[in-house]
């Protein structure tokens, strides 16, 4: 593994309020080098980000500067995931036989600086989950579960939006498919659940995003945001983005209440900003823009 340092410029906002007056941007950290696709860890200290296509996979430490590469194979960008204690990171290694593509599940040792294989190289592999031993995926139309001990912890709840768009919610050994807007094709993206596994937040495509209960019952809409993700159980973090039909136009990022439906711009007006990632430990979201700029924001509730 290569480790290298990189300056991080600073500065600070004063004290901005942004439309809601309940959330306000305290302060930007940008990072020197460019990336896409942040990922911040549950303590909101260190965060991954890869190269454009999803080719490998780096990451900082904010406390210390220092970035480190995690792996340099394609697809090890897409969708990696920190250990439930940020010890590890999980995330997915791209292969071709036969002009196949397959994935398979890689782990990395923080405090080690190692990996290892946690599951073969699959055909169809969706969202991977972490758990505190080991990691589950949803792979085709089943789930496998991967164990760094062999004392093995029952499975947590787990959801996803399947290949056929469908989502899935993992509970006790139980495959339940839930379709909240009853909608007679499944377009569900971006599913998640929030931090308590209490409620399921998604966006489907052609309709907006929602928040519903562990049975499908919509609890709240949040309408035209994309790649949303939970900040806390009460708020969560999106982009709002138009295209021309070929590219992206303009995209920023807000910051919602669930309960209140307040929204707070966390990006600045002239960037085109997309695709979040958000510690509520921290306070901090970060983003990525169209030209491979990773800014880090620190926003400060009322």
């Amino acid at each position: 593994m290569r480790t290298t340092f990189f300056l991080i410029i600073a500065f600070t906002v004063g004290t901005i309020a942004v439309q809601a007056q309940n959330v306000i941007v305290k302060s930007r950290i940008s990072i020197a080098e460019k990336g896409f696709f942040p990922v911040l860890n549950t303590s909101g200290n260190k965060m991954l980000f890869t190269a454009d296509g999803y080719a490998g996979l780096k990451m900082i430490d904010l406390q210390t500067k220092q970035i480190t590469t995690i792996s340099t194979v394609g697809g090890a960008g897409y969708e990696p995931v920190f250990a439930p204690d940020d010890s590890r990171i999980y995330f997915r290694e791209t292969s071709f036989k036969n002009n196949l593509r397959y994935n398979s599940v890689e782990s990395y040792d923080v405090t080690t600086k190692r990996s290892q294989q946690m599951l073969a190289p699959q055909r169809i592999l969706n969202k991977i989950q972490p758990i505190n031993n080991g990691v589950i995926a949803y792979v085709g139309n089943k789930m496998l579960r991967s164990s760094l001990t062999k004392n093995t912890t029952t499975a947590p709840l787990f959801v996803a939006a399947n290949e056929d768009l469908q989502i899935v919610k993992h509970s006790n050994g139980k495959i339940e498919k839930l379709n909240p807007l009853n909608m007679p094709e499944s377009r569900y993206i971006w599913v998640s659940l929030s931090p308590d596994n209490q409620k399921i937040l998604f966006t489907a495509a052609g309709k907006g995003t929602f928040i519903c209960d562990l049975k499908g019952k919509i609890l709240s809409s949040l309408g035209s945001i994309n790649a949303p993700v939970w900040f806390n159980n009460d708020y969560v973090v999106g982009m709002e983005d138009k295209d021309d039909g070929h590219r992206v136009v303009s995209s920023k990022i807000v910051m919602m209440s669930i309960t209140k439906k307040t929204k707070t711009e966390i990006s600045q007006s002239q960037q085109i900003a997309m695709y979040p990632t958000a510690s509520g430990k921290s306070n901090r979201i970060a983003y990525h823009t169209e030209t491979g700029e990773i800014e880090v924001i620190t926003v400060k509730m009322k």
